[in-house]
This record gives structure tokens, sequence and C-alpha cells, in this order.
């Protein structure tokens, strides 16, 4: 469907000629428009044949049935000719189909030979090819038909005389049916031809005017009593509907109109979708099948009213940009202003009613009027000049101001014009005045100042200062035109012509170079110099500046000189020392850098974070240390520092500030390595605290002894002595008693002999270690009936220790003398420590690895205080009282233990117990 306002011209119509009557279209569509009647006619037709056997046998009963074949085949000839017309036959139609008229007479001539009473039946026959056949031929050229109907009369006759084919029938009577028949027939058939070639010749006419109409840019409306009865193609795209859509409307539904309706202005149309379109009408009055109706032409204006639309709004951009144009805009003619935008009010101070129809040249300041009125009339008289120049001109206010002039030649309402762009150059003209008065003061600084300052291109001097002719030791005209590298010190050339590619392949290089210009005589002046890219005279150049520093150099030679010294006392002294600002070393010596593992570039620019053993202390000594620098007094402190392998080294520190007003100048630390001092210092201390351990060890075995070896050494002087005195008087019961009491108190000091020796031996690492396969559980029970035989021979109970082993019998790899040891000793301090009214437990598992003891009391319990020395010698806990004991138990155990790489853990709770677990 085309767009609303937009009609579809891209195809083109082929319209008739009125003036030819185009033959082959007009049989062409009479074919087409007779092809289904024809063919319903001949189906028809070929019914009625066979139907007419019913008549044969009216007419003779007996030879009817001999005549039904005949009729079948008449009814399926009869039907060549539809098949024909359907197949698409057109020049040789009419051979086909009097050629099927002739077989159908000669059939039916034959079925009239077969029947009796034949002549009768053959009348009335024969009227039905002048019925029937004719409504059949309206397809056929009226040529073809009336030759046809002439052998349909003739063929009969012809039939029946040559052949004999009616011999009841007369020839006269026959003839005198068929030729009326044949003439009406093809009278008929002319006034049929004639009348059907006017009307396809209306019709045509019809279409042409139609498809005309339709192929109309501008549309066509017929409104009739308020509807639409006819709408073209470009109507109708008008709203965005088909003529079908919109004919039957009501009109107002589109467009309301009436008497009034102005028909001078475009109208908006409104179509589906919300688009619309501007249309422009056109109405008169016509007749519209016999009753009066309206004639509407519709034009689709949409282009025009929105290029209407667009050149206003151009006019009012242009208006607008004219009228607050920064320049000024003027158009004259002879020399008088006809137009002016409001930036000419600016620039001369006056009114737009003012100065229009004036004589321009009023304006112009009187020393430059001459200039500009030969400038204008040369231009008028058409010669080729520049069109800007500049004059003054003097505003309403009398002050005179620059003003620039670009003059075109126009047409004005007609008139040959000159149009003209002003614009205040004023400010332009101060500021290239300036420019020169700045220039002029560049020019007496650049000549005058202290540093060199030059400008060269490929390496070539185009421009030096006098300061630079001076530096050089040459004249400014020997210096220009030529090479820079001339004169430049052979040594220096590499490092300027590098910089000088850098510069040009746009990589970045270094703010200042030194190089050294040599003179005439042979002397040398050191120069540093910075340089920038500037264009000159519209190439790319090099300014640079040159400032000596000869004198500067020899000082930095010296000065480096000096500090090589110093650096060489400073390395070599056998203190470290650092400069360090906010903590963060600045400068190191060796011996510094040695000292704790670096290279002296690893120290600095870092924190001395980095060699403190941890950030608290390094923390803590910045808070010690700045605060007493900050008053001028010195800070001295022996730490620990960290190496960089990690270990911790001691050194002495003294720190003094370069200015105490301000630390940030930086502060100065020494360092001397002091850790052999501490290290021989912690000897000492150590051999003291060994001396002072011993000492008490000594104390506390002479102790142990005075008291432990005191009680059986009396209880062996008091049995003897009883004895000695008394044995005669003693039953025999009492003297094996006190027998008995002076080996059992034998028995304990050699126990403790036993004990003090074998801790001898253990310190001295000469302790014999044999392990060997050990039966456990005999081992264990042994160990048990042995403790239990030494508590009844002093009276004691001997049934407290609980022993379970929760493991099969296992033969462990064991010192069977040390472990009996461990065994006897922890059980001997379970039983001794705890009640006697409370069991002891001893609990053994074996396992792949070895075997764990664990003995388990209900006694006194360990204090929490004696528990990190419970395995020293000679040692007791706190709470034991007057229990009996050296102190040796629990030592010798633990060196058990060791020897066989085994552990010992302990777990204990005041007044609750005590649990050894021991794995060996």
């Amino acid at each position: 469907m085309p767009l609303m306002g937009m009609t579809d011209h891209s195809h083109s119509v082929a319209t008739p000629s009125s003036d030819a009557f185009d033959e082959a279209r007009f049989q062409r569509l009479k074919q087409d428009d007779f092809l289904r009647p024809t063919a319903m006619i001949a189906v028809a037709g070929s019914v009625l044949v066979f139907v007419l056997w019913m008549w044969d046998w009216s007419v003779d009963a007996a030879h009817a049935p001999d005549t039904m074949w005949l009729r079948l085949l008449m009814s399926a000839s009869f039907l060549s000719y539809p098949l024909a017309i359907r197949v698409g036959v057109r020049r040789s139609l009419p051979l086909v189909f009097y050629g099927m008229a002739l077989w159908l007479q000669i059939v039916f001539l034959w079925v009239l030979a077969r029947l009796d009473g034949g002549a009768v039946h053959g009348m009335a026959g024969f009227m039905f090819w002048f019925i029937v056949p004719p409504l059949m031929t309206f397809v056929l050229p009226l040529r073809g038909n009336i030759l046809g109907n002439l052998a349909v009369v003739a063929c009969p006759s012809m039939l029946a005389v040559g052949l004999g084919l009616l011999p009841q029938m007369d020839l006269f009577k026959l003839n005198a049916l068929l030729v009326p028949a044949g003439v009406i027939t093809i009278a008929g058939h002319l006034m049929i031809d004639r009348l059907l070639r006017r009307i396809y010749e209306y019709r045509w006419q019809f279409q042409w005017r139609s498809v005309a109409i339709d192929a109309l840019a501008e549309g066509v409306v017929v409104v009739q009593h308020g509807l639409i009865c006819y709408a073209n193609q470009a109507a109708a795209a008008m709203v965005g509907r088909t003529p079908e859509q919109i004919v039957g409307a009501a009109r107002r539904d589109f467009i309301d109109l009436d008497d009034k309706s102005d028909f001078s202005q475009p109208l908006l149309v409104q179509a589906p979708h919300g688009q619309a379109a501007w249309v422009r009408l056109g109405r008169s009055a016509i007749d519209w099948q016999g009753q009066p109706a309206t004639l509407v032409s519709v034009t689709d204006v949409s282009a025009q009213v929105l290029a209407d639309e667009s050149l206003r709004k151009s006019e009012e951009r242009y208006r607008e940009v004219v009228d607050n144009a920064a320049e000024g805009i003027i158009v004259m003619q002879d020399n008088r202003l006809v137009f002016a935008n409001a930036a000419v009010e600016t620039i001369t101070g006056d009114r737009h009613d003012n100065f229009i129809g004036k004589d321009f040249i009023s304006f112009i300041h009187p020393e430059d009027r001459e200039t500009v009125i030969d400038r204008i009339t040369r231009r008028m008289r058409g010669e080729v000049m520049d069109p800007r120049f500049e004059f003054r001109i003097v505003k309403i206010t009398g002050q005179a101001i620059w003003v620039q002039i670009i003059g075109v030649r126009i047409q004005w309402d007609g008139v040959a014009s000159t149009l003209y762009f002003l614009s205040d150059i004023d400010e332009r003209k101060r500021a290239e005045e300036a420019l020169r008065n700045s220039e002029e003061r560049h020019r007496l600084l650049v000549n005058h100042a202290s540093e060199g300052i030059l400008i060269s291109q490929a390496g070539i001097l185009r421009f030096v200062n006098p300061r630079v002719a001076t530096l050089a030791g040459r004249d400014a005209a020997d210096l220009l035109g030529q090479p820079l590298l001339r004169f430049i010190h052979t040594e220096d050339h590499a490092v300027l012509i590098e910089r000088f590619r850098k510069r040009q392949r746009g990589e970045a290089v270094s703010l200042h170079e030194l190089f050294r210009l040599v003179r005439p005589d042979g002397s040398i002046v050191w120069i540093e110099t910075s340089g920038v890219d500037v264009p000159w005279e519209g190439a790319p150049a090099v300014l640079s500046f040159l400032i000596d520093v000869t004198e500067r150099r020899h000082l930095e030679e010296n000065l480096r000189r000096t500090l090589s010294e110093r650096e060489a006392i400073l390395q070599s002294t056998l203190v470290g020392i650092t400069f360090a600002v906010n903590r963060r070393h600045q400068w190191v010596n060796r011996r510094f850098a040695d000292m704790l593992g670096y290279e002296p570039q690893e120290l600095v620019g870092q924190l001395s974070l980095m060699h403190y053993p941890d950030e608290a202390s390094w923390q803590r000594f910045g808070e010690e240390a700045y605060p007493l620098l900050a008053q001028g007094l010195p800070y001295h402190v022996e730490m620990p520092a960290r190496r960089k392998d990690g270990c911790i080294i001691w050194v002495e520190i003294f720190g003094t500030a370069i200015d105490r007003a301000d630390l940030g100048k930086g502060t100065i630390w020494t360092y001397l390595d002091i850790t052999t001092r501490k290290q021989a210092e912690e000897d000492v201390r150590v051999a003291l605290e060994k001396q002072t351990e011993l000492n008490q060890l000594k104390s506390r075995f002479v102790s142990m002894t005075s008291h432990e070896f005191r009680t059986p050494l009396a209880a062996i002087l008091s049995s003897t002595e009883l004895l000695k005195y008394y044995e005669q008087r003693l039953a025999p019961q009492e003297r094996a008693e006190l027998v008995d009491g002076i080996g059992q108190s034998v028995q304990r000091m050699t126990t403790m002999l036993d004990d003090i020796l074998l801790i001898g031996r253990a310190e001295a690492d000469r302790l014999d270690f044999a392990p060997a396969p050990l039966p456990l559980r005999a081992f264990c029970q042994s160990v048990v009936e042995e403790l239990a035989r030494s508590r009844r021979g002093v009276g004691q109970p001997d049934q407290r220790i609980e022993f379970s082993m929760g493991t099969p019998d296992a033969e462990p790899v064991l010192d069977e003398a040390l472990a009996r040891r461990i065994l006897g000793n922890l059980l001997s301090n379970a039983l001794k420590y705890s009640p006697e009214d409370k069991p002891v437990r001893l609990t053994v598992h074996a396992h792949a690895t070895g075997v764990r003891f664990t003995v388990e009391d209900q006694g006194i319990g360990i204090p929490d205080s004696d528990l990190p020395h419970l395995f020293e010698t000679f040692h007791r806990a706190s709470n034991v009282g007057n229990i009996s004991g050296t102190g040796l138990g629990l030592a010798i155990v633990k060196k058990a233990v060791d020897l066989h790489g085994g552990s010992i853990a302990v777990h204990s709770e005041l007044g609750r117990g005590t649990t050894f677990t021991v794995t060996l």
C-alpha cells in the first residue's frame, strides 16, 4: 500500500487507440467472456442429443435400440468444440466447430436412415442445428460464422441428394426449412457481432478512462448525499486506504467540508496510525448515475507544505544568524546604506533607524575616506582587487576604531549592490601595537640576557644573541650558518647527536645537558644547555639556552675530589655509619652494610625498620631517641639488630642530629657490633647461673644426705646398741627384728647411693643402655611383686597396686634395668604420696612402635609452681611435708626415658592425684 499522501506511478498503463478497433483483442476478449457459457451450452447440447434417443423410441421403437450407439457418438462428438476452446485453439476454432457440425449432421442422417418415419423426425431434428449451435458460435469471427452457416445449410441437401440418405424427405421442403433458418441465423450473427463490438468498445473506453483516472497523481472523489461513491487510487492512498475501503464511507470520516470551507488553503487529512497529509481541494457539480453529485479533486501538497515550512524556518534561521552575527553586515547601493544588522549598531554606536539611507562615507574617519572611496569606486568599476581592507570609522561618541571590511557584488531588490562584512578589529590593532612594543622589549632582553640564546635548524645555527658570541669567543657573523658541532668539543659530539636524534623521534630527553665549547685559543668553556622545539620561519627548530657553568664545574671537581677522600675515610672505618632522613637511609658506609649482611645499595633509600627485630622495637626506638635529638642531646643505646639472613646481632648505637631545630635535615648514626662482647657477658652469666645452681645442688645434696642418711644410720646405731647391751634379754623374735631393721636401713642407704651414682653417670653421659626384647606382662608383674615384698617387709599393705594390660602380651625392645627404674620410681612415689586406703593404678598399652605406661594415684598432687622443676635433681615439691625422699627418683626417670628416645607427660591436681604417662 502506498504511503499516505503518495501515489504509486511506478507502472505504466497501456491504453487502446480511439481511432482503430483492435480486432485481435476483440476476438480474444469475446472468447474469454463466452468461454464458460459456450462450454455449458455444449454440455447441455450433448445431453439433449442423447435425450432425443427417447424420441427415436416414439418414432420407431423397433429400430430405436440400434441408434443408441449413434446417439452416444453424437453426444461425445458434441464435446469436441468446448475441449478445443479449453486447450486454447484460436485460429482453427471455426474449422473445429463447423467440422463438428457437419460430422454431427452425417451421424444424424445415419440415425434417420435407420428409423422408419425418419423424414418427419429429420425435419424436426434439423431445427436443432439452427437453435443450439448458433448459441455456441459467439466466440467465432463473423466471417467464420457466415461461411459455417452456409455449409450447414448446403450440407444436408448435398448429403440427401448425393447419398440418398433421406428417401422419405422432400428436398424442397428440406431447403424451404433450412435456407430461411440459415439466413435468419446469419442475420442474427451480424446483429450480435455489431452489438458486441459496440459493447466492447464502450467497455474499453470505460476501462481506459478508469485506468487513466487511477493513474493520476491527483486524487478524484465523487461525493453523493454525503457518501463517497467513487475514489481513485491516488485519493485512497492519501488517507492510507484502498478505493474499496473508502467507497461507501461517509465523507466526514475523512475530511470535514462545508460551503464555508476555504479551498484556497491546504487542508490536513488524518490517516490511520497517526499519519497525516496536507491536500489542496477543488470541487465541481456533476451528474452521477442520473443524480446530482460533487466531484472533488484532491492534490497532495504535503511536500510543498513541508518545503514552505522549511523555507520559512530557513529564513528565520538566516535572519537569526544575520541579526546575531558578531560581524556587521551591510548592503550599499550608490554608497548609501539600505540594510544593516544589529552588530552594525554596536560597531557605530548609532541606532539602526539613524544610519539607514545615509552615505556610508560619513561614518569613515576623515584621514581614511579618500582611500576607502577610491577602493569602492574601483570595485564598482569591476576591477579585480583584494576584497579585504582596513580603515577607521568614527562612532557616534566621536571615538575612532579600526574595522576590517570584506565586500562582494550582489543583486538587492533587482539593483546591483555591494554586500560588506564589517569586523571590529580595534582590539587586534591595539594588540598588534602591543606586540610590536613587546617584540622590541624582548629583543632588548634577548640581546642583553646573561644566558646565551640560540636557534638551530638541523644542527645549523640560525640565530645567536651576543651572549652566545661571548661564550664562543667569536663574532655572531662567524657563528650564523655554521654547524653547532663545529664549536663543541669532539668528545661531546656523540651525546649531543643522540640527544638530537631522540628529539627527532619524539622521545623524551633530559631537561639539561652539559657540553664543552672550544674557543679559538683552545680554552674550554663548560656549558649547561636546555632546549625546546619551536617553529622558525615556517620550519621546525630548537631554541636553546646556554649557561656558563665552567666555574661551577671546577668547584664540583674540587668537591668531588674532597668527597672522594672523605668517602675513603668513612668507608675504611671499623664503625658502621649511616646518614638518615626521616628514618630512611640516604647513605651508608661499607662497614655498616657488612655488619648487617647487605650491599650498600640495598640499604640506601630503605626505612631503618628493615634491620630491627620487629616493628614495635623500631617504634620504641624512635619514641625514645628523637625527642633527645630534638633537644640537641646525643642518643646512646645497646640493642639487638636483625641481619639480612635473619640472625640477631647486638649493636651499640650512637646518634646525633644535623640540625636539632629541624630533624628533617637528617641524623647521623654510628653502629658498633658488640655481639662478641654480649656473648662473653652471656657466657659469664650462664657460668654464674650454673655455679649458683651447683652450689644450690650441693646444698640440697648435703641437706638430703644429712637427713636421709642420718635416719637409717640412727636406726642401725640404735639396733646395734640394743643387740650389744641387751642381746641376752631380748627374745629371739625381737633380736631378729633388730637384725632385719639393720638390713633394711643398709638396703635403703645402698639404694640412695645407687641413685646418686646413677645420676652422676647420666650427667656424665656414661649411663649404660642395652635394649633387648622384654616380655612386657611378666616384667610388669615382677616390678609390682617387688614393691609388694618391700612393703610387706616394713609392715605396709601390699595389695594397693591395680595392674591392667589392655593388649596381648608383647615384647618391646627396652633396657630392662632402666625400665625397672622408671616403673619402680613412679609406682613408689604414687604409693608414698597417696593415702593407704586409695589404690594406685598401672595401665600398660603396647603398640606397633612401642609401649605406653600410665601410673595414676589419688594422692596429694603437685603444685603448678613445681611442675617446671619436677625432673630436676634433688628437687622436691613444696607440699611433701615430712614424707621422706631424695628428689632423685623423677630425675632418674627422665634420664631413662630420654635414653629410650621416649617422652613423659604429667597431669596433676592438688588434693585429687597425679597421672604420669610414659611412652617408650
